[in-house]
């Protein structure tokens, strides 16, 4: 009897239960290659809560696609060949896809979707899931229904094709080299035009296997030349402190002067006005990137904006390098006993302020120090051993007392919590009073808080308008308070109510006791008493009160010069800073 048209021949292969099946014709074979499309859009529409988001991030960059697309296909097959079974192996890559969806969900990262695995450990550190809204979940858990039958549907017609040992192995290989080749090779040509990185932060998981596997190899730091001719334009002094005070930082979380966006029959922030009458305040641009994890802890360290960091728009002790330039280095150099007091474990953290050359990081294990109350102790201990010391210390800590969000209804509440707030910069005043020894201060604002749905009380207090452009939204809802004082009269700069971005602060702080500071410190100054710029973000610049967004040719020319600084203070050879060899290990 002849053999049917549609028999198939069965491989020789011991196999596990379900990586056969015999299938007619060869159609099957085909959705081993759409498995990854529909995988793909899968993680990004989770990731989005939304089909149409999801569609459009899959297709609008072919270069990050067809990059996730071959990575998924040998993922798959790697899988295969441990598993043997086609169930089995999707059902772990279906997981997989379902963990990077959910982390991109809820942390959502800029420019970062689908495969960005340097994401993952973000869920521990912000405690994601204990503080998310369940109304998040509703357009995760719809998609994760409408993909989940598609996906197992074409595995189920998935047709276990030459599943021999040996060619299960070339094609696991073959489909890393090309990955390899396409990422470190095609990629960083088409993304960096004229030996220049350029977005290359959009491209998602392209930056995490650069930066985490093949060690950041692709990076094109800039040449002397080029570092050469921007420092010329700078007038570079190298001074020495007249005096050295201890110096207090405080990041006060979630903050926003209640006085500047609407009046109020009782001040809830008596003491932070009235501390100190000479103190100068100043408004902050608070918008780094994605504001999550150390983003606005290295801005306001190492002065450098996280959106010209040539490695990620997200700041870990992972990316950062020993040694990287910040307070806590500069004033080591200039005899200081660095110590950060903050109210969160010890973990990433410990390792991020050791790289930013800080002697010491004091967290809530090691003193108890979970309320302000504490930390204001643990600070009083460390300003009576600088005194016992004879050495200069400089103390960075956060208040973290107020909600990242408010409802329409709960201003009352956002009042309650500024008076409590309030209560412990009264503490810590009186301790800096009780202090003999020349004293900085410095409060600043970290992202402010939602108030209302959609902002709705910023608009209720006149605060925006509905014919606010955007903008100028963003620059007002992205304005944080600063206050700096010193006890000693050195005098100031710059007058109350000017504008700074995030990351002027350490050359504001160190411009109160004129220390020696890094020349790219001195070329920020450059650029905000010569060029006006008062912001810088991802999204716009603003130049003597101008706003300008990104896409216009005031932003690009002058991001072009500040991020090839950035990028030469952070990478390995540090032109900015000459032959002093003075900030750089």
């Amino acid at each position: 009897m002849k053999k049917s048209r549609l028999y198939v021949k069965k491989s020789g292969l011991k196999t596990k239960i379900g990586s056969k099946k015999n299938v007619s014709g060869k159609l099957p074979k085909i959705f081993w290659f759409i498995y990854p499309v529909i995988f793909i859009l899968f993680i990004q529409s989770l990731a989005y809560g939304s089909l149409a988001k999801g569609f459009v991030n899959t297709l609008v960059n072919p270069y990050y696609f067809f990059l996730t697309y071959i990575l998924t296909i040998g993922f798959s097959f790697i899988l295969w060949l441990f598993f043997e079974n086609r169930w089995v192996s999707f059902t772990i890559l279906n997981i997989l896809g379902f963990i990077l969806a959910l982390g991109n969900r809820f942390t959502i990262p800029s420019g970062e979707t689908g495969l960005a695995l340097n994401n993952i450990s973000i869920f521990k550190e912000l405690n994601l899931i204990e503080n998310a809204n369940t109304s998040n979940f509703i357009p995760f858990i719809i998609m994760l229904l409408f993909f989940i039958p598609i996906l197992y549907f074409i595995i189920y017609l998935m047709y276990p094709w030459k599943h021999g040992l040996k060619y299960r192995k070339l094609v696991a290989v073959g489909s890393f080299l090309v990955f390899l080749i396409f990422s470190q090779i095609i990629v960083p040509f088409i993304s960096t035009p004229k030996n220049e990185l350029s977005n290359v932060n959009k491209l998602g998981v392209i930056l995490f296997f650069n930066n985490g596997v093949f060690n950041r190899e692709n990076i094109k730091y800039p040449d002397e030349s080029q570092v050469n001719e921007i420092m010329e334009q700078v007038d570079v002094k190298q001074n020495q402190p007249i005096t050295k005070p201890n110096i207090i930082m405080v990041q006060l979380t979630n903050f926003v002067d209640i006085s500047r966006i609407m009046d109020v029959e009782n001040d809830p922030l008596i003491n932070y006005h009235n501390s100190f009458n000479e103190a100068s305040k100043y408004i902050v641009d608070v918008s780094a990137e994605d504001s999550i994890s150390l983003n606005v802890e290295f801005e306001v360290l190492a002065g450098l904006p996280i959106e010209f960091h040539p490695n990620e728009l997200q700041v870990r002790a992972s990316n950062t390098t020993d040694g990287t330039i910040s307070l806590g280095g500069i004033l080591a150099k200039q005899n200081y006993r660095s110590v950060s007091i903050l109210p969160y474990p010890e973990g990433e953290r410990t390792e991020f302020y050791k790289k930013l050359s800080f002697d010491q990081y004091i967290s809530s294990e090691d003193s108890e120090i979970g309320i302000t109350k504490n930390i204001i102790e643990k600070t009083k201990t460390e300003l009576e051993k600088a005194v016992e010391n004879n050495k200069p210390v400089f103390i960075y800590t956060h208040f973290n007392m107020l909600k990242k969000s408010y409802e329409d209804n709960d201003i009352n509440q956002y009042l309650n919590d500024l008076k409590l707030l309030d209560d412990q910069i009264g503490l810590l005043r009186d301790t800096i009073a009780a202090s003999k020894e020349p004293m900085i201060l410095m409060f600043y604002s970290d992202n402010l808080p939602d108030l209302g749905t959609d902002n709705k009380i910023y608009y209720d207090s006149g605060y925006l308008k509905n014919s606010d452009l955007s903008l100028e939204i963003k620059g007002k809802l992205n304005a944080g308070d600063m206050m700096l004082w010193n006890n000693y009269n050195q005098g100031y700069n710059y007058q109350s109510g000017e504008v700074f971005d995030l990351s002027s602060i350490p050359f504001l702080l160190l411009s109160e006791g004129d220390f020696s500071m890094p020349n790219y410190l001195h070329y920020f100054k450059y650029l905000k008493d010569e060029k006006g710029l008062s912001k810088i973000s991802a999204n716009y610049i603003e130049l003597n009160k101008v706003l300008f967004s990104n896409n216009t040719n005031e932003y690009k020319e002058l991001s072009k010069e500040f991020g090839i600084v950035v990028k030469d203070v952070l990478g390995p050879y540090k032109y900015v800073e000459g032959d002093l060899k003075l900030w750089s290990k």
